[in-house]
């Protein structure tokens, strides 16, 4: 009976002032509830993971993975859980993937403003909780190395489990082949790198020259050292020469096809002319300074198989294209670093703009002249004298001194003025 009384003298307390206390008979006047002890705490309901059905604003729970009480700050339909407490969470980390970052944008040149990009970063064994920003600053490893360049990853919140990391690369490169960049997050460490393009020039490893990573009009979003039937892209576009615009791309023709010889001082090895396709900063090679390229990568393997039958478009068919005959390139090493792939992209006919020698041969403009309505080109394959097609043995052969018609579709790799 007096268990019943009290419990009406509460009810009635309650409805007439709004207040409850346990373990004090006067709650304080500005709380609905109140709980007293000397000895003894509140308990929460404990979960493994977040409510998931749609939580209430300001609903609180004790966090068993996190250990902590989590609120939720959000909105039922887009929750916001943070963990509650003087003493955050400290983030912690499995395993972080460097060695497989994807990068977006591989137009990495020395002494120009990096036109900016992001390198992803994979990890797991992510703990869900928040992480500072952090900045890393490109550093010089063992195969040399450029500075300048910094990583920066914004402050976020680590998934549980699998999750990534994007880092927004900004700055301008000094000279190097490789800058390299050591991340530590969540008690985790590993480093990523990011590399120029380029060639010595000079005997004995000297007088080193940036190229642009990729063939003018490629997808500078692909990377310029991978050839499979899915990154054709890095073919780029094909140029008349001492013409600006593009005359054909790897599946099509751009407009009717133009039989017209430009002329023959459209472009000149002294100086950069407006007839010169490549961006500011950038010019086509002069003949010699290919040559130069050839003389330092004797040796170096190709990348991918030459084939006999290369895989072309018919020039009565652009429309129909197959995604195959892209598996071929010549490639340049510094310090074991490859830091030039050139696709064996083929050239155009130069009087109807059918392709050919696609994946069998690369032809590249230069700047220099040649006789008659011809221009100098670099030119390599593979030696058809030695082993069978598919040409996948045998050196180069690289006739970098065979003239062709200056109406002919070239690809174009541009050298830093």
């Amino acid at each position: 009976m007096k268990h019943i009384q009290f419990f009406i003298l509460l009810l009635m307390a309650n409805l007439s002032f709004g207040q409850v206390g346990i373990g004090t008979a006067s709650p304080n006047a500005n709380s609905s509830l109140e709980i007293s002890s000397s000895s003894k705490g509140v308990k929460f309901v404990s979960l493994v993971t977040a409510p998931v059905s749609s939580p209430v604003k300001g609903l609180t729970y004790y966090d068993t993975t996190l250990q902590c009480l989590r609120t939720n700050f959000g909105t039922p339909a887009a929750p916001l859980w943070k963990c509650m407490g003087a003493v955050a969470t400290p983030p912690v980390i499995g395993a972080l993937d460097c060695t497989n970052a994807v990068v977006s944008n591989y137009n990495f040149i020395p002494g120009r403003l990096y036109a900016g990009g992001t390198v992803t970063v994979n990890y797991t064994g992510g703990n869900g909780a928040a992480y500072p920003a952090t900045s890393v600053n490109s550093l010089v490893g063992s195969n040399g190395g450029t500075t300048g360049l910094t990583a920066t990853l914004p402050a976020g919140t680590l998934a549980i489990g699998a999750g990534s990391l994007v880092f927004t690369i900004s700055g301008t490169p000094n000279i190097g082949s490789v800058a390299t960049f050591p991340i530590t997050v969540g008690g985790q460490t590993c480093s990523f790198t990011l590399q120029t393009c380029g060639a010595y020039l000079g005997a004995g490893q000297t007088s080193w020259k940036n190229f642009m990573c990729h063939n003018l009009g490629a997808d500078y979003t692909k990377d310029p050292n991978i050839l499979i039937a899915a990154t054709q892209q890095i073919h780029g576009n094909y140029y008349q020469w001492g013409r600006v615009a593009p005359v054909a791309t790897q599946t099509a023709i751009i407009g009717a096809w133009n039989t017209t010889v430009p002329a023959s001082t459209s472009l000149n090895d002294a100086t950069k002319t407006a007839n010169d396709p490549c961006p500011a900063g950038f010019r086509v090679p002069t003949i010699a300074q290919w040559q130069n390229v050839i003389g330092n990568i004797a040796g170096d393997p190709p990348a991918g198989t030459f084939h006999n039958t290369p895989i072309n478009i018919s020039a009565n068919d652009f429309g129909s294209f197959t995604p195959l005959g892209f598996s071929s390139a010549l490639t340049y090493r510094t310090g074991g670093i490859v830091t030039l792939t050139l696709p064996a992209a083929g050239l155009r006919n130069p009087a109807n703009g059918s392709l050919a020698n696609r994946d069998a041969s690369g032809i590249y403009m230069s700047s220099t002249t040649g006789s008659g309505n011809n221009a100098r080109k670099f030119n390599f394959v593979r030696d058809r004298n030695t082993g069978s097609a598919p040409y996948g043995v045998g050196p180069y052969q690289l006739t970098n001194s065979i003239d062709v018609s200056r109406a002919s579709g070239y690809v174009v790799r541009c050298i830093k003025e």
